[in-house]
C-alpha cells in the first residue's frame, strides 16, 4: 500500500509520507511504542494532508475537521514539551475549550470528550483540582452514557479501557478538591465497574454489579438503620485512598502512601 501511495505521490511536494513510513516500521519493529513519537508523526502527517488539501482548492479551510484535529494534535504536543510555565497550562486550557466547543457544536462529541482528558492535565499542573475534577466526570459521564448504547454485553466491557488512569486521575483530583460525595462515589463506581468488566469478559455474567445513581444516597438510610458505618477504598499505584461513610452520614478522608516492598533473597 505504501508503494502504491509512493506512486501517486510523485510530482506532489505538498505530500510528504515519510510520517507514515516512520509509524509503519515503529509498529512492525515490535518494540513498545513511543507515544510522544506516535504523537509528532501523527500531527506532521495531519499538516502534510491540509498542504495537499490547499493545494488542490486553495486556502486551508480553518474550520474543517481535518484542521481542528490537527489543531488539537498541536495543543497536545505542546502540553509535555518543556515550558512547565502557568501561563503556558492557562492558555492551553483556553484554547481547548474553544475547540471543544467548536467540536460540541459541530455534533463530534468524541472528539469533544476527548479534550476533556489534556484539560484535566493542564488544570492539575496549575493545581486548580476542582476544575481539573469536574472535566474527568464530564469525560466519565460520556463514557457512561457511550457504554449504554452499547448492546453487546462484552464490547461494553472495554469502554473504560481506552482511559486506564482514569479512576486514579478522579479519585486524585476529588481528593485534593475536598469533594467527599463525589470521591466516595467514584470509588465505589470504579470498584463495581471493574467486577462487571472482569465478569462480562469471562461470560459469567447476565446482569451488572454497578449502581446507578448517587450510592451514597442509597447507602446511607441502610447504614443508619443499621447503625453501621462503612469503608470505602482505592488503591492506586502509589497510594490508597480510604473514604469512611458513617452511620450519621458524615464523611471521614485518608490518603496513605503504599508501604516498600522489601525483597529478601534469603
Amino acid at each position: 500500500m505504501l508503494a502504491a501511495l509512493k506512486e501517486v505521490e510523485k510530482g506532489n511536494n505538498a505530500w510528504d509520507l515519510s510520517p507514515v513510513e516512520e509509524l509503519l516500521k515503529m509498529y512492525q519493529s515490535g518494540v513498545p511504542v513511543d507515544d510522544d513519537k506516535v504523537l509528532g508523526l501523527s500531527n506532521q502527517l495531519s499538516a502534510s494532508l491540509l498542504n495537499i488539501q490547499a493545494s488542490m482548492g486553495g486556502d486551508i479551510d480553518a474550520t474543517s475537521l481535518m484542521s481542528k484535529r490537527h489543531q488539537l494534535g498541536v495543543v497536545m504536543e505542546e502540553i509535555e514539551n518543556n515550558d512547565e510555565s502557568d501561563a503556558k497550562y492557562i492558555r492551553l486550557v483556553e484554547e481547548l475549550q474553544h475547540l471543544q466547543q467548536w467540536f460540541e457544536n459541530e455534533g463530534h462529541f468524541g472528539d469533544s470528550s476527548f479534550i476533556c482528558w489534556p484539560i484535566y492535565i493542564c488544570l492539575n499542573r496549575l493545581e486548580k483540582f476542582k476544575e481539573a475534577a469536574d472535566a474527568l466526570d464530564r469525560l466519565y459521564f460520556y463514557l457512561e452514557e457511550q457504554r449504554a448504547a452499547i448492546t453487546d454485553s462484552h464490547k461494553r466491557a472495554g469502554i473504560f479501557s481506552q482511559y486506564p488512569h482514569l479512576f486514579g486521575a478522579m479519585a486524585y483530583t476529588n481528593y485534593q478538591s475536598s469533594n467527599a460525595s463525589r470521591l466516595f462515589n467514584r470509588i465505589e463506581a470504579s470498584k463495581a465497574r471493574s467486577l462487571t468488566d472482569k465478569a462480562l469478559q469471562s461470560g459469567n455474567l447476565t446482569s451488572e454489579f454497578y449502581i446507578k445513581g448517587n450510592i451514597e444516597a442509597y447507602l446511607s438510610p441502610v447504614l443508619a438503620q443499621n447503625k453501621a458505618h462503612y469503608l470505602s477504598l482505592f488503591c492506586d499505584d502509589d497510594r490508597t485512598y480510604s473514604v469512611l461513610l458513617t452511620k450519621q452520614g458524615r464523611f471521614l478522608l485518608l490518603l496513605k502512601g503504599l508501604p516498600a516492598i522489601r525483597f529478601n533473597p534469603g
